[in-house]
């Protein structure tokens, strides 16, 4: 099956594809996993869609399930929703080809002042995730369908 094609299968209105993702981000394990770590194992398994209302969707449900595996490191699931989004948007900024905006750790930070419940996250966390997404871009899964035992 294309990741692309799952993507996109997820990510849709419809109720029962809202049931199936349930179920697939259920799938995973995340407990103990550092939210980058969690981002890195999840969006490996399918390519996420590209429109904005789609991705919302999965990821929304990636929080939920992020943070009741993890139920200690944010004071709500919004907090997971908007780091987890600010991390796709920082693997973007730092390699993709395209941008034309590099951002720095100092400025990743600004931009993810408050977002927990009003409360601003560890600096040292953020400048962590920040170096980890810098050192390693996020692998975006192929579609040679080499890894299908994966899928």
């Amino acid at each position: 099956i294309s990741k692309k094609q799952i993507g996109k299968y997820l990510g849709s209105h419809h109720e029962f594809n809202q049931t199936v993702l349930s179920h697939f981000v259920q799938c995973h394990q995340f407990s103990q996993l550092l939210l980058v770590q969690a981002l890195r194992q999840f969006l490996w398994s399918f390519r996420l869609p590209g429109e904005a209302m789609q991705i919302d969707r999965v990821m929304d449900c990636f929080a939920a399930h992020y943070c009741a595996q993890n139920p200690d490191i944010f004071e709500e699931t919004d907090t997971c929703f908007i780091l987890s989004f600010s991390i796709i948007m920082l693997n973007t900024a730092l390699h993709n080809p395209n941008s034309k905006m590099k951002i720095t750790s100092e400025q990743f930070i600004k931009q993810n002042k408050g977002i927990n419940s009003g409360k601003d996250l560890a600096s040292d966390m953020l400048d962590a995730i920040f170096r980890n997404i810098k050192e390693e871009p996020f692998k975006i899964p192929d579609e040679n369908y080499d890894d299908l035992m994966y899928t």
